[in-house]
């Protein structure tokens, strides 16, 4: 299955992935300036099947092979969405029997 990849999309590389000044650089895997640590980037740009990664979505950072890239998708939500997510990662379906545990026990999630 090939991914689309759209400018100002939200990903989180789940491996290391080598950086390039160039989106013909990083198409041909040579002379690799980088090695962006596993994290959430920004989609600045889009060329080739080729992406610019970048920590802002206002700001260029390091061309990718988007072929290299293991990904899930980011999470945004509340803290239940994002436990359903985990658990559902190990193939465990987690049934509750209140809507917001955290609310209820004062904790809080910053924004």
């Amino acid at each position: 299955m090939i991914q689309e990849w759209e400018e100002g999309d939200k990903i989180e590389a789940i491996t290391y992935l080598s950086g390039y000044y160039t989106s013909a650089d990083a198409m041909a895997g040579r002379e690799a300036l980088v090695k962006l640590n596993p994290a959430r980037y920004f989609i600045y740009r889009s060329y080739n099947g080729m992406l610019n990664l970048s920590a802002s979505m206002d700001e260029p950072g390091a061309w990718v092979d988007s072929g290299q890239i293991s990904t899930v998708p980011a999470m945004t939500g509340t803290i239940g969405q994002l436990v359903v997510h985990e658990a559902e990662s190990f193939w465990v379906r987690p049934t509750f029997s209140v809507l917001n545990p955290g609310k209820k026990a004062g904790l809080t999630v910053p924004a």
